[in-house]
């Protein structure tokens, strides 16, 4: 997903226009420095005669959007770190460098909308007003943080530790990525030279950067690699990888991370289609419905880091070597019969099913031969709002005594059979459970 500044050599422009000049490009968040060119009325929407898509827009003369950025810099730089200045006056500089008679902040597949678009020009015009308020700050916690570009800090040099100041974050989140324009030289003073491609990183260059994770899933350290050679290739997965590793994230990172996620999920799922769970950066949790052999996702290498799969389609798919580390299967009733009638000896480790366990389940789970690697069963569908356990659950408890037999599933981490001694704990609750409980089926919350 991307948005442009662009320059158009005449203000009756086509904003879908391939051919157009780029001056800096964004993949994620909109630029800082990009609304000082702009004001609240220079909002439009225009319809593009090359695609017929509406674009969300800001519109002006580029020479008269300089002046402005230019007041606005010397109303605000008092308010600003140095090196946040420095980047302000080279993207101003760039600007000005160009030819052309019309600057256009094109949000494109942003497709950013008219609040969106305006709030970071009134909140740039508040700053130049009423300077660095505590409201302010607040309110620009909200627009902004530091892996957007700014973020809020005190002055290296200030007498009042309380006096805060704009601190320069990621330098592309408040410029974007130099496309055509030019006199950039600022800009890889702040950054090192950085690559120039305008498209986004195509699926199989992505593929590429992945695989190596797809071939080590368990390595932290191929991950991060993954994630700056994604992030140098302008592809904002990259910094979502990088978040989602992180031990401890604070509030500002959660947030980001939420941003990247909710305006990418559909690229950072793929190849993976419907609800997708990630961690560490990557799928872990998944919904597949293939109906034949020929699904694009069969023997996938993206497989390698998904740890829960919901699935319906036929039993014979999940048969397949590239699923060999999925953990926890969600089924139904059905497929868990298809699965214990087809011979396989089914690696899961737990399994969930939607409806209550029957006597078929009972017996199909007992099956060391159908499903040797078993520690858990959950059913969803149990009576009364699912805090009874079934007849055939109590019944699996007694036949499968390493088997926790489960209302709720417990994380992945902690899987493990029962010993005998937590085993007879359980069948003692299920036996004589206190006094409390009625006769017949037993409550079961997995533990007792």
């Amino acid at each position: 997903m991307s948005a442009m500044l662009e320059a158009y050599p005449t203000p009756n422009f086509d904003p879908g226009d391939p051919d157009t000049t780029i001056l800096f490009e964004v993949k994620g968040a909109l630029p800082f420095g990009w609304f000082l060119f702009f004001e609240v009325a220079d909002f439009k929407v225009l319809g593009s005669r090359h695609d017929g898509s509406d674009y969300t827009l800001l519109v002006h003369d580029r020479s008269r959007a300089v002046e402005l950025a230019r007041a606005r810099l010397s109303a605000i730089e008092k308010h600003c770190s140095a090196d946040l200045c420095t980047a302000f006056r080279g993207l101003i500089g760039s600007v000005a460098a160009s030819k052309q008679s019309t600057l256009v902040l094109n949000s494109h597949r942003l497709e950013a909308s008219r609040a969106e678009l305006t709030a970071p020009i009134k909140w740039i015009e508040s700053l130049a007003k009423k300077g660095l308020t505590e409201r302010l700050v607040d309110s620009g916690n909200d627009l902004f943080d530091d892996c957007e570009g700014v973020f809020f800090e005190a002055a290296d040099d200030a007498d009042d530790e309380d006096a805060l100041v704009v601190k320069l974050g990621e330098v592309h989140g408040v410029t974007g990525w130099p496309i055509s324009a030019r006199k950039t030289r600022w800009y890889e003073k702040l950054t090192g030279p950085q690559p120039t491609a305008a498209e986004e990183t195509p699926r199989e260059s992505a593929s590429a950067l992945l695989l190596p994770v797809w071939s080590k899933p368990d390595e932290d350290g191929v991950r991060e690699v993954c994630a700056d050679a994604l992030t140098e290739a302008g592809d904002p997965r990259g910094e979502f990888i990088s978040l989602q590793c992180l031990e401890d994230r604070s509030e500002k990172q959660d947030r980001r991370m939420g941003k990247l996620l909710q305006a990418h999920r559909a690229s950072f799922s793929l190849p993976f289609q419907g609800e997708v769970s990630f961690r560490r950066g990557f799928a872990d949790e998944v919904q597949w419905s293939p109906t034949t052999a020929d699904d694009p996702l069969v023997g996938h290498p993206a497989w390698s880091t998904v740890r829960t799969l919901e699935f319906s389609g036929p039993a014979a798919l999940l048969d397949h070597p590239s699923l060999a580390h999925v953990a926890r299967l969600r089924a139904s009733s059905s497929l868990v019969s298809e699965m214990a009638a087809s011979g396989v000896q089914w690696k899961f480790r737990s399994i969930a099913i939607r409806s209550s366990l029957t006597d078929e389940d009972r017996r199909a789970f007992s099956s060391l031969r159908t499903f040797p690697a078993l520690v858990e069963v959950c059913a969803g569908g149990e009576g009364f709002g699912g805090f009874i356990l079934s007849m055939a659950g109590q019944r699996l408890i007694e036949a499968r005594r390493e088997l926790n037999v489960r209302l709720r599933p417990m994380p992945l981490e902690n899987l493990a059979p029962l010993s005998a001694e937590e085993h007879a704990e359980r069948l003692r609750w299920w036996v004589d459970p206190p006094g409390r409980f009625l006769a017949g089926p037993r409550f079961d919350d997995g533990w007792h």
